[in-house]
């Protein structure tokens, strides 16, 4: 009991967010109806995108799991345009295009007609032919495990590597 009290103490970023859920790497995901509560974000002082958004949860996973950061961008498809990104020390990383999923792949979504920004999601565990994902401001549903949804490898248009 202390302990589940201890995490949502620790991960409930404001009154008005709901926790989501928290990755298998202990990532907490959120969600906000109000655009107008979207701020700036920073995990240890390193800046991590506007909050609730899904662009910011990607960046603050790296940052968290792999000390790896990258450039703003201005919609999440727009990830499709690095070339570097950098370790929290300022050593450059490689971002490649990969097409067999690994833990902390970026799987990036297209923009549609729904969607105008794209969408950017972070493999958190791959089973086969299919990827299980973690992500924040792609559906408002609480995780009933430790991803957001698994989809087939086939369903991910993108995925891209920081290494």
């Amino acid at each position: 009991m202390f302990l589940a009290v201890g995490v949502w103490a620790l991960t409930r970023p404001r009154p008005d967010a709901d926790l989501l859920g928290v990755d298998p790497q202990g990532t907490p995901a959120y969600h906000i109806e109000s655009s107008q509560a979207k701020r700036p974000n920073y995990y240890s002082g390193v800046y991590t995108g506007q909050k609730y958004e899904c662009v910011e949860f990607a960046r603050r996973w790296l940052v968290r799991n792999r000390g790896i950061t990258f450039r703003s961008v201005e919609r999440a498809v727009d990830l499709l345009t690095l070339e570097q990104a950098a370790t929290l020390s300022g050593q450059p990383v490689k971002v490649t295009r990969v097409s067999s999923p690994e833990v902390g792949d970026l799987a990036i979504f297209p923009v549609t007609d729904a969607n105008p920004y794209g969408h950017v999601a972070v493999v958190v565990r791959v089973v086969g032919d299919r990827v299980q994902l973690a992500e924040q401001n792609q559906s408002s549903r609480r995780w009933i495990r430790d991803y957001s949804r698994e989809l087939p490898l086939s369903e991910i248009p993108h995925l891209l590597r920081m290494n």
